[in-house]
């Protein structure tokens, strides 16, 4: 809830501010829900939950209460207390849930000031359940009061670091290679020819070596990185002379990607994974002048101590296998047939009289009781337990993990380890494997790694003593992987001894010269300088194979919405921001710098990720989609809390990036493309999009439609109802369409319940065109509900290109598009070419009904129809708001579409000033059936000042009173809701400066009882639009009128287009085209029985459908009109279709067409001609062809008798609405520009589709 401190300023200006004064009150009552209505949007839960509960995590099942206080001063201390506390005790049925769960024994808030962009929140959070500390008994909060108090402090500086203005990448020749283990590594003059660099023509002073080493940036924001690339300290053997020879080389220290902390707790080191890549990378230079060479340490102080052991670990892991195909965890070996296995591990002097730590986590998936045992060199040491999956949980397997200390025996460790399971269907895998021990302090090898953990207090030191060392042996201090120090030390007889502070942890590597790692080149690094960049409004991400289209993309916003716009690729992002490395917080990072670097007023705004992403960071499956990497949470077994999300890029203040109190700062959105042919036809989607066409330009923006599903104690039904009240009191120029599943009959099929008339209304609502389709219900990857109302042959069979809406979906998983494996039916519709969505605030993971209503409700509230300066808000900036008071559950909704694409629906207002020549603010009039209405009005801006320029079309369609529909209570108790679907006439006539006016007659059939009736307005001039509504009179009874009319309407049907003829082919998915004329109008109200407009198909294919909101008036003819009626999913062969078509007098008429269905995937070309032919001057050729729906690229070659090409003629993206092309123009002339001489020519038709199919055929013309 928000509630402004608006007074807060004069607060401020007219009072000495006391500490903790109180300035706001009020009391809650909590509207608590039976814990068996609460329900996941794909199964029941055992939450207990209220309206507007919040939950901290995915998987939490403790509900809180919260609030928010919309602040104007950031500087607040805000604190809130409860009084006039109503508790009440847990019912005994809902206490099973609680088992085992801590609950706090109180009621008390927490506040914390969050900020989203340029809003600033109070968020203050109560757990509603408590344990009471007297009796033991869990109470639930039933009311209480809430106090606000603020305290004025000054704020804390905010502590984001400043940004490098110039990478060092902006200028010299770079070049980059990689490593994966830690060490000391050497450069040979062979190896630096072989990175790309001259050796001979550079001064080896001048060799410069940057990179941040190893491991992940921190997700934290405030928590310390490196900017930029950091300049390493090397040491060069024989630069002395100024020439790099062949026996100079470079030495200089590599951290690999997977890095070890020291844990202070337990005394040991944990190693800390590299989920998003397995290579560390650098880069080397010349172009800067002299680089960093390594400095050298000698202290000379009173040591406390002296050092002879150090801790040593070793981890095994094999990341093979991503059990649920979500998140970040893999695991490795695999125990199945093989129920045991060994692992061997070999630590060097290993010092016998102190304790080691064994690390082990494991995984399995079992309907029954299973654990691994481990055992030490053969001894039995530990019993992990593993908990049984349930068949109807969210937990794909169960994870645990065995701590184990040790004593070791011998420098050699087997950790044995061994699955039992009780049923033979059970899995059980390994992850990891961590071992830390005790060495002693003695050189071996050619490269050792050892440090000091043994800390002796503040300003002391300690000796280091390494043994069975040689006067060869260097020492390194790495603590700071990127800015090491040589170690001199003494040297007395076999071992070295260095004296270093005793009061922190440092590492160190000795080695011996004898041997060091390689590198490996990667190449040439362009120059490039992101830090640069400061006031861009739209960034976009871009895979390298879609930066055509990404470019295409950012020119439509630069010309039309006036953004600046950035393209960019990951790649050139990590060389900056994450040493060249993977890693997601590098893209948070460039953003944050691009928002918080930014001029005043100028900050980041917009992001796309323009590309596919991938539970999959490293391609290690076959066909992975990782092209634009999105968040995934690090826990891979739990379908509910293993989230991906895109929202971390947006987490942009200093104190976010981690944490359930981070707000999004921009608005992102992604395009799930995998190719660029995909990519290219997103872009097309939007052009149309935004073209003036004039089907895009039409009755369909006016139009809002809510899909729900069934059960749950009618749940979904109820929140798409509270959707619809929202639109209905806020917005009533809308018209809302309801599909609610209940409402429909189902028919038992083998396998289960099935509702077609509902996939069938889903359909047509698509192909007839809806600004917004918000579905409320379960779901997941492969469609909508149990029932399967909308499935991928539905959304593959869409060829709805020029009327695209926006979906919401409230549901489970729809759009899981991290799921490399699979394409999620929610991409599926936003990728569609011939149609689907042009954007979907959408689901990834599965979630909860109660959040996804308040989700949903914060699209619509103040978001998407609602001015922000001025401007109606882009798609960014609507997801963006929608999420400022949500909870864990909102970072699974994600934008698939354009952030910076505004929806496209009526800006300007139309006003109805008359009925039958009466001003309608006079009385209301009544219409009744047989009754002539002239209805006058007005295109107005939003202030209602008539616009005298608005020359172009208006829409008119009138409605008959609302009507009560019950539904059928399949899987719940019936329910009943209002529904206004009755169409009483259509009319399209001009509008002439600003004013319009049609006519018409109530049909026959009306339904006679009197109530209000509805007229719905969409009018444009192909550059603006307006829509309005109307409903100040009244439709019922009979008029007097008498009308004699015994004919039926007359009927033309075609498919496709008007070009097509009776007995022609065309592909799997053909349109009906009916024209229609009648005397006195056709009946499209559905009111009267048997008198609907139906379509019946027979043959190969058998349908029948009710046709009747498909048909559209005929511009400024009353009476006349025409039905376009998509066909999906037809069967191969002949087939004949019969349309039976009423007037509002109810006289009848029926037309048929037959034609061949051929399928697309081959290309069918027929009647190929050119016309006139023979010709003179120019002529045409056209062709019938199967591919309606699909853009075809033509080429016409034409030679003469003896075979000479003479002409080609190329027509790329060829599109045709029906079977017949569009004409190809000749005029006569060859290829270099002459008319051809006279006589017979031979042409030879190629056609491609857009899947590259093709086919060709010849013919002849006589040009004269």
């Amino acid at each position: 809830m928000y509630r402004s401190l608006l007074f807060l300023l004069v607060v401020i200006a007219s009072i000495s501010l006391k500490s903790q004064q109180l300035f706001d009150s009020k009391y809650v009552d909590i509207k608590w829900v039976s814990i068996s209505d609460s329900t996941l949007s794909f199964n029941e839960s055992n939450r207990m939950i209220f309206k507007d509960a919040h939950f901290m995590s995915e998987d939490e099942i403790l509900p809180f209460y919260i609030d928010h206080l919309n602040l104007f001063d950031k500087t607040l201390t805000i604190t809130a207390r409860l009084s006039e506390l109503v508790v009440s005790p847990v019912e005994s049925f809902e206490l099973e849930a609680f088992s085992g769960i801590n609950l706090p024994t109180d009621f008390i808030p927490e506040t914390a000031i969050l900020s989203g962009r340029d809003e600033a929140f109070a968020k203050t959070t109560i757990p509603t359940l408590r344990r009471n500390q007297q009796t033991g008994e869990i109470e639930r909060l039933e009311s209480f009061k809430i106090d606000y108090h603020y305290e004025m402090k000054p704020s804390e500086k905010d502590g984001i670091a400043g940004f490098a203005t110039t990478s060092v990448l902006a200028s010299g020749e770079w070049f980059k290679f990689r490593l994966n283990k830690s060490g000391v590594y050497k450069i040979s003059f062979s190896d630096l020819q072989a990175i790309g660099i001259n050796p001979s023509s550079v001064n080896p002073k001048n060799i410069r070596i940057y990179g941040n080493g190893g491991g992940t940036l921190p997700e934290n924001n405030s928590a310390s990185r490196y900017d930029d690339l950091f300049e390493n300290p090397i040491k060069i053997v024989g630069e002395e002379d100024g020439v790099f020879n062949q026996n100079d080389y470079i030495l200089f220290y590599g951290q690999g990607p997977v890095v070890w902390d020291y844990d202070p707790v337990d005394g040991f080191f944990v190693h800390r994974p590299n989920y998003y890549d397995d290579y560390t990378y650098y880069y080397v230079t010349a172009s800067l002048g002299e680089g960093k060479r390594m400095p050298e340490s000698q202290v000379q102080q009173t040591s406390n101590a002296t050092i002879t052991s150090f801790v040593d670990y070793q981890l095994y892991e094999q990341d093979l296998v991503n059990l649920s195909n979500t998140g970040r965890t893999w695991y490795g070996d695999l125990f199945d047939v093989t129920l045991s296995k060994d692992f061997e591990f070999d630590f060097p002097n290993i010092d016998q009289s102190r304790q080691g730590k064994l690390v082990t986590q494991v995984a399995a998936r079992s309907f029954g009781s299973s654990n691994f045992q481990l055992s030490l060199n053969g001894s039995l040491q530990q019993t992990i337990p593993v908990d049984a999956t349930q068949a109807t949980g969210y937990d794909w397997a169960k994870g645990n993990s065995g701590i184990q200390r040790f004593t070791p025996s011998s420098d050699k460790t087997t950790v044995g380890i061994k699955y039992n399971r009780a049923l033979n269907s059970a899995r059980g895998w390994l992850d990891y494997i961590s071992l830390n021990v005790w060495r002693q302090l003695k050189f071996t090898g050619s490269q050792m790694h050892f440090n000091n953990t043994q800390l002796t207090g503040e300003d002391s030191f300690v000796t280091m003593e390494l043994a069975n060392a040689s006067t060869s042996v260097e020492i390194w201090d790495v603590t700071e992987a990127v800015n090491p120090v040589r170690i001199l030390p003494s040297v007395q007889a076999s071992t070295l001894r260095f004296i270093i502070t005793g009061s922190e942890i440092r590492q160190f590597i000795a080695f011996d010269q004898s041997s060091f790692f390689s590198v490996e080149k990667i190449g040439a690094v362009a120059n490039q300088n992101l830090h640069s960049l400061r006031d861009i409004d739209y960034l976009i991400i871009a895979h390298p194979d879609f930066v055509e289209q990404a470019e295409q993309l950012a020119e439509i916003h630069r010309t039309q919405s006036g953004l600046d716009v950035f393209v960019t690729v990951p790649s050139l992002i990590y060389n900056e921001f994450s040493s060249g490395a993977q890693d997601v917080t590098a893209i948070r990072d460039f953003a944050r710098m691009l928002y918080s670097s930014s001029s005043p007023g100028r900050e980041l705004r917009y992001m796309l990720l323009f590309g596919d992403a991938s539970f999959d960071y490293k391609d290690r499956i076959s066909g992975n989609t990782n092209f634009v990497p999105t968040y995934e949470a690090v826990a891979s077994l739990n379908l509910v809390n293993s989230i991906a999300t895109d929202d971390y890029y947006g987490y942009l203040d200093t104190n976010e990036g981690t944490g359930a109190n981070s707000l999004l700062d921009i608005g992102i959105g992604r395009f799930p493309v995998a190719t660029a042919t995909e990519a290219q036809q997103i872009v097309d989607k939007i052009i149309r999009y935004l073209s003036d066409d004039e089907d895009v330009m039409s009755p369909w923006r006016n139009e809002i439609t809510f899909v729900s599903d069934d059960g749950d104690s009618n749940t979904h039904l109820n929140d798409a109802e509270t959707i619809v009240t929202l639109l209905r009191n806020d917005y009533p120029d809308f018209n809302l369409d309801k599909i609610h599943l209940d409402a429909y009959k189902q028919v038992a099929t083998p396998s289960g319940q099935k509702a077609p008339e509902v996939n069938e209304a889903i359909n047509k609502r698509v192909e007839r065109g809806s600004l917004i389709i918000n579905y409320s219900g379960h779901g997941g990857e492969v469609g909508w509900t149990e029932e399967r109302i909308l499935q991928i042959a539905d959304i593959t069979s869409w060829r709805n290109r020029n009327k695209l809406p926006v979906f919401i979906t409230a549901t489970c998983e729809f759009s899981r598009y991290d799921d490399a494996e699979r394409t999620s039916a929610g991409e599926m519709v936003f990728l569609n070419p011939f149609g689907g969505a042009i954007a979907m605030f959408t689901t990834a993971r599965a979630t909860y009904s109660t959040t996804n209503l308040r989700l949903n409700k914060a699209i619509f509230n103040d978001n998407i129809f609602t001015k922000i300066n001025g401007q109606y808000p882009r798609f960014g900036d609507v997801i963006r708001k929608s999420k400022l008071t949500g909870d864990a559950n909102d970072r699974k909704f994600v934008l698939l579409g354009d952030p910076a694409l505004q929806i496209s629906f009526p800006k300007e207002k139309v006003i109805t000033t008359h009925i039958n020549g009466n001003p309608v603010n006079m009385v209301s009039d009544t219409l009744k059936a047989l009754d002539e209405v002239t209805v006058s009005g007005i295109i107005a801006d939003r202030n209602e000042i008539q616009l005298t320029n608005f020359n172009g079309v208006l829409y008119a369609t009138v409605y008959d009173k609302e009507a009560q529909v019950n539904t059928y209570g399949d899987q719940g108790p019936t329910t009943s809701f209002l529904l206004r679907n009755s169409i009483i006439h259509k009319s399209t006539v001009e509008v002439v400066n600003g004013h319009f006016e049609f006519r018409f007659m109530i049909p026959k059939d009306i339904a006679y009882k009197y109530g209000s009736g509805r007229i719905s307005y969409y009018a444009t001039d192909y550059q603006t639009d307006a829509q309005g509504n109307f409903e100040d009179f009244y439709v019922g009874g009979f008029s007097n009128n008498v009308v004699d009319d015994q004919a039926g309407p007359n009927i033309k049907l075609y498919i496709g287009d008007t070009t097509f003829v009776s007995g022609g082919f065309t592909d799997e998915n053909p349109s009906l085209l009916a024209l229609l004329a009648d005397e006195n109008g056709i009946n499209t109200t559905g009111s009267g029985i048997g008198h609907d407009l139906v379509a019946t198909l027979t043959g190969a294919s058998e349908r029948y459908a009710i046709i009747n909101e498909f048909y559209t008036g005929k511009l400024n003819a009353t009476a006349e009109g025409s039905v376009v009626y998509p066909f999906a999913n037809l069967n191969p062969g002949k087939h004949t279709l019969t349309l039976k078509a009423w007037d509002i007098l109810n006289n009848s008429n029926t037309a048929t067409i037959e034609f061949e269905v051929i399928l697309s995937n081959n290309i069918r070309v027929e009647n190929l001609m050119n016309y006139p032919n023979p010709f003179h001057q120019t002529t045409s050729f056209v062709f019938d062809h199967n591919q309606s729906s699909d853009p075809l690229d033509v080429e016409i070659s034409i030679y003469n008798t003896s075979g000479m090409l003479i002409k080609t003629i190329i027509s790329e993206n060829h599109y045709s609405n029906g079977y017949r092309s569009q004409p190809i123009h000749w005029n006569g002339l060859s290829d270099q520009g002459n008319p051809v001489a006279k006589g017979l020519y031979i042409y030879r038709l190629v056609v491609t589709n857009s899947q590259g199919v093709q086919t060709d055929k010849r013919a002849k013309l006589l040009y004269y």
